[in-house]
């Protein structure tokens, strides 16, 4: 309970999802830091003056990849095709609620509901 803030196992309980999201996401940010800090000092000794440096990362982050997001491996291409694929199916969707609205209406018009 202790990682939440709470003295005792009632008071997490008593908390709200939307509360215990808000603590959970604190935690792990405190956590994600405090690796941020381990990774800096490990770094630091690793860059000593007796290594090689073309044997080196050249970054903190290629050294401990971690809580970083990396980039995207998506090329313009594939987002633009992911573009086109929405848009397409967006109008056939719009396409198939007017079909659907245009026949509740002429069911409506003629009072026959389509019940035998």
């Amino acid at each position: 309970m202790g990682e939440l803030g709470c003295s005792n196992l009632q008071e997490a309980y008593d908390m709200s999802w939307a509360e215990f999201r808000i603590r959970s996401e604190a935690y792990w940010r405190m956590e994600v830091n405090d690796w941020k800090k381990v990774r800096k000092i490990a770094f630091t000794n690793l860059i000593g003056p007796h290594q090689d440096p073309k044997k080196l990362p050249k970054s903190e982050i290629q050294f401990m990849p971690f809580g970083d997001k990396p980039k995207s491996k998506l090329t313009d291409k594939h987002i633009q095709a992911l573009k086109n694929a929405w848009a397409e199916y967006d109008l056939k969707r719009k396409q198939s609620e007017e079909k659907n609205d245009y026949r509740k209406r002429k069911e409506g018009n003629t009072g026959n509901s389509g019940i035998a």
